[in-house]
């Protein structure tokens, strides 16, 4: 759902989960030679990779810590490099505290908010089991109030209302911001016809999921 949502993220997920691209390394502060400096001047004498944050000595991780955060001789950095070799200090690169104190502070402001969006949703496959479930509740907690869900299913509208009101109650949580407004009950035979699809109005929908039949096997 949220790759869905934000396009492109699971291209990110890939690269930084992958055995390609960029990976995650962890290195002591002291062999870097970091101690003293502030979070702000880490990637200018490590050029070669992206600073992600700080684990203290009491072993919390701080993810985007201050930039003005100063790191401290227990401190390992949480960074992101193509390989172990580009975990290293520059012998010089950027003297980033004489280039800041000549030019004034940076201000900068959203021109809007990233806040969830209302939108229109069409869930096909869904059934009791497998994702059907987990996607309402993800499309609950990522979009805003007023959107709205429809259901391409075998489901009746009656099993489909029972299966709406089974996931908010095993969740103990009701849903706030969607509502189910349409269900096309399809027979399993036919979900795939033509004539089926062309009655939906797919150009309506700002998002379509397409479940997989567990039914079928891999």
């Amino acid at each position: 759902v949220q790759g869905a949502l934000d396009q492109g993220l699971c291209n990110v997920w890939n690269q930084l989960i992958g055995f390609s691209g960029d990976e995650f390394y962890t290195s002591p502060a002291q062999e870097l030679g970091l101690v003293g400096l502030s979070f702000n001047e880490v990637p200018f004498k490590c050029p070669m990779t992206i600073p992600l944050g700080i684990q203290n000595d009491a072993g919390e991780c701080l993810i985007n810590p201050p930039k003005t955060y100063k790191i401290n001789k227990d401190d390992t950095l949480i960074l992101l490099a193509d390989d172990d070799d580009a975990v290293r200090p520059a012998d010089f690169f950027w003297d980033y505290s004489i280039w800041a104190s000549k030019r004034a502070e940076a201000q900068f402001c959203e021109d809007t908010a990233d806040e969830p969006k209302q939108i229109k949703v069409l869930i096909c496959n869904f059934v009791e089991r497998g994702a059907g479930p987990a996607v309402l509740n993800a499309l609950d907690a990522m979009t805003a109030a007023g959107t709205e869900v429809e259901l391409y299913t075998t489901l009746s509208q009656e099993e489909a209302n029972e299966v709406l009101e089974n996931t908010q109650t095993k969740n103990e949580k009701r849903f706030e911001n969607i509502r189910v407004t349409f269900v096309h009950t399809t027979p399993s035979q036919s979900m795939a016809e033509m004539c089926r699809l062309e009655q939906l109005p797919l150009e309506e929908y700002d998002e379509m999921f397409l479940l997989a039949d567990n039914s079928l096997g891999p």
